[in-house]
């Protein structure tokens, strides 16, 4: 039986083991979504992969569906984020969005290529010391909970909606309405339930 090998852009999210070799990775995917997949074998010394799967990293991954969960056959780095891993301050943040995100995107489902975009622009910029990483937060989770749908209407945080907007443009914005903003995301988590 011939498998479908779907090559794709991913940000790894998490890395937990399996058994004595393997390891279970959660991936945001641009073209497929949030997909949890198997690796096995990769903690093994001889494996190839060992030191591509690296959490927080943009990768591009190759997979396979298997008969019950996606199989990772390939892994290559574009970009490890490593100043995310130096400051602890800017790590924090980013385990914190990215954990965000891993709740807030249902599993294999897509149309969310956007978000995509948004996240690994925003760990560039985190992994950047010029930004201000709090209002980068805020601006992430904002645009997050709107284009999910989450997000009530709100006047003052139009602006930080913009589609045709650079990030970096609207951080300073952001930076502005963070007391408001960080109100509108509470009270929006709270009545999700998330």
């Amino acid at each position: 039986m011939a498998y479908n090998i779907y090559e794709t852009e991913a940000l790894v999210l998490g890395l937990a083991p399996v058994r004595e070799r393997g390891l279970a990775v959660a991936l945001l995917t641009r073209e497929l979504g949030f997909v949890r997949a198997r690796a096995e074998g990769v903690r093994t010394i001889q494996s190839k992969m060992r030191a591509n799967l690296i959490t927080y990293a943009r990768v591009t991954v190759a997979l396979v569906r298997g008969r019950n969960e996606w199989c990772i056959t390939g892994v290559s780095v574009l970009d490890s984020f490593a100043p995310l891993f130096i400051d602890s301050v800017r790590g924090v943040c980013a385990a914190r969005i990215l954990h965000l995100y891993g709740r807030l995107i249902p599993d294999e489902e897509t149309g969310h290529e956007v978000l995509f975009d948004d996240l690994t622009t925003g760990l560039a910029l985190l992994a950047d010391n010029g930004l201000a990483y709090d209002a980068l937060e805020v601006l992430l989770v904002v645009r997050a909970l709107w284009h999910l749908g989450y997000l009530p209407h709100d006047e003052k945080l139009i602006h930080l909606l913009c589609k045709d907007c650079a990030l970096s443009a609207l951080v300073d914005d952001a930076a502005a309405m963070r007391p408001h903003a960080v109100l509108v995301i509470n009270r929006t988590l709270a009545d999700t339930h998330l």
